[in-house]
């Protein structure tokens, strides 16, 4: 599942399924609405297998934090989108 706002995902409902995309990347997730969810963030869950388009890491760039060297995971932006026409 991948948790978020509600505000942030306008025109779609609880449990559909959308394409989230970086430049790196996108994978197809399952949105869950939190309304105690800050709108910048979106929580996805751990694991996943990459060669199967269900890994976090496909949408980060191959870069480490300036704080500890760990990956970008908070610092990518993301996009929604409908999974219409990508199927």
């Amino acid at each position: 599942m991948t948790t978020l706002h509600p505000s942030r995902a306008t025109g779609y409902a609880d449990g559909d399924l959308a394409w989230l995309s970086s430049d790196t990347g996108i994978i197809q997730v399952r949105l869950q609405f939190d309304p105690n969810q800050r709108p910048e963030i979106i929580l996805m869950d751990k694991g996943g297998w990459h060669r199967k388009g269900r890994c976090t890491n496909a949408l980060i760039p191959a870069e480490l934090t300036g704080d500890g060297e760990c990956a970008v995971y908070y610092d990518t932006p993301v996009t929604l989108e409908p999974t219409a026409g990508r199927e």
